[in-house]
């Protein structure tokens, strides 16, 4: 396989995830599931409605870009977009883990904490 192949692939891929990702924002047809991220970062639910369609349209004009002519800039933007999307989508739900799992914990753990103020 080429590497022209392997640039065909990855371009293809990039571009079929950012368009479909993109087009659900666009629409907004998982507000609901994403919304809870947007308000973490300090929007309003008036500003997150608005802030979601620009997000997915950027999202599907970028994808395009990629596959008709890539431009490095717009790659890195993808990947660093593609990255931080994901480590939040982890990480609420390992705070959210750590937080319901605190109630049940031994009092070690605030032991531990207390010995560690002194």
């Amino acid at each position: 396989m080429s590497l022209l192949n392997v640039e065909a692939i990855l371009r293809i891929g990039a571009c079929g995830c950012f368009i479909g990702h993109g087009w659900i924002a666009a629409f907004k047809l998982e507000f609901s599931g994403w919304k809870k991220f947007l308000f973490s970062a300090g929007f309003s639910e008036a500003e997150a409605h608005v802030l979601m369609p620009i997000i997915g349209w950027m999202d599907v004009l970028l994808a395009l870009a990629t596959l008709i002519r890539p431009v490095e800039l717009f790659s890195a933007w993808m990947t660093a977009w593609a990255f931080s999307t994901a480590l939040v989508c982890v990480g609420i739900k390992i705070i959210r883990r750590v937080l319901a799992e605190l109630p049940r914990r031994p009092p070690r753990h605030r032991r531990d904490a207390c010995s560690m103020a002194w």
